[in-house]
């Protein structure tokens, strides 16, 4: 996994012209953005994920947590993430 820019490092990118200005305010507003939050729901029993800027939480069972979160799924879904990235619309933060 990429290693996330602190605030300081991507100001020092712009300033260097490695990066423009779009470029350091998607960043930026990357660097903003809080870890998701894990939780187990008390009334269904599964794991809820909460993301920032997302209104509700993912929520799945226990066993296709694990299945889901296994190196290889997560391999494939990076990957399939990277294959189709033109096709998703992205919220503008």
């Amino acid at each position: 996994m990429a290693h996330k820019l602190t605030k300081e490092e991507i100001t020092a990118k712009f300033r260097v012209g490695e990066i423009d200005a779009d470029e350091m305010m998607r960043l930026m507003a990357d660097a903003n953005r809080k870890p998701p939050r894990f939780a187990v729901a008390e009334k269904s029993g599964w794991l809820s994920i909460y993301f920032d800027g997302l209104r509700f939480p993912v929520s799945m069972p226990y066993e296709c947590a694990v299945a889901l979160f296994s190196d290889e799924q997560v391999a494939a879904a990076l990957a399939y993430l990277e294959a189709n990235k033109g096709r998703f619309k992205v919220k503008n933060s």
